[in-house]
This record gives C-alpha cells, sequence and structure tokens, in this order.
C-alpha cells in the first residue's frame, strides 16, 4: 500500500492506493495517531485508488475515526466503494463517518474548525 500525504489550510488529505491489509493497516493507523496527538483534527482519506481493504483495515478506520472524535477532530472519506461502505453498514460504524464523492468537496465541508468537546 501507498500513501501521499498532503496538507491544505490545516486539513491533512491521505490519499490510499493498494491494498489496506493485516501487513500495513498497524503502521498506517500509527501514522495517523501521531499526527493527531501532533494537534491534527481534519483529516480526508481520498479512497479511489484502494483496491483491497481487510477487516484489519476496516477496524483501522474505526479506531482513527473513535480518536479522531475524542479529539473533537471529523474524518472524511472520499471515494468510498460499494464494498467498503456495505461493511462499514454491516458493521453500523458509517455514523462514525463523512462521505464525500470528491476531495473538493471534502475540503468545503472542512473548511470550518473542528469541532469542540465531541
Amino acid at each position: 500500500m501507498e500513501i501521499h500525504v498532503d496538507e491544505v489550510d490545516g486539513v491533512f488529505i491521505f490519499e490510499l492506493s493498494g491494498a489496506l491489509d493485516f501487513g500495513y493497516s498497524r503502521d498506517f493507523e500509527l501514522l495517523v495517531e501521531t499526527l493527531i496527538d501532533k494537534g491534527v483534527r481534519r483529516l480526508v482519506f481520498v479512497l479511489h485508488g484502494l483496491t483491497d481493504i481487510v477487516s484489519s483495515g476496516l477496524g483501522s478506520f474505526m479506531r482513527l475515526a473513535a480518536y479522531t472524535r475524542r479529539g473533537g477532530g471529523r474524518l472524511a472519506l472520499v471515494g468510498v466503494s460499494d464494498k467498503i461502505r456495505t461493511s462499514l453498514e454491516w458493521l453500523t460504524v458509517q455514523d462514525y463517518f463523512e462521505f464525500y464523492a470528491t476531495e473538493e468537496e471534502a475540503l468545503r465541508a472542512m473548511a470550518g474548525p473542528a469541532v469542540e468537546g465531541a
């Protein structure tokens, strides 16, 4: 899996490509947690290039969403495939995420401040 990280006006954008499997999910999670610990509160994950995700990868997203919310932040997913959305709905955790069709939509939505005391 490859991760490209960019920052636009305080919003961190993670563009994922390849497979988010057991071998990468914990490293991915630690990378994002480190940024959250440093004060990053607005996260956008662009998933158009994600070819596969296993349960450990879904678990990483779920833990990151909870961690972000506890810190008063927001987490958005862009370009979620039907397979991933169905998995999130099956796990009944889709309400932890904001979904957008494009990166531009997500950035506009994230333009405001992070949620305080979420």
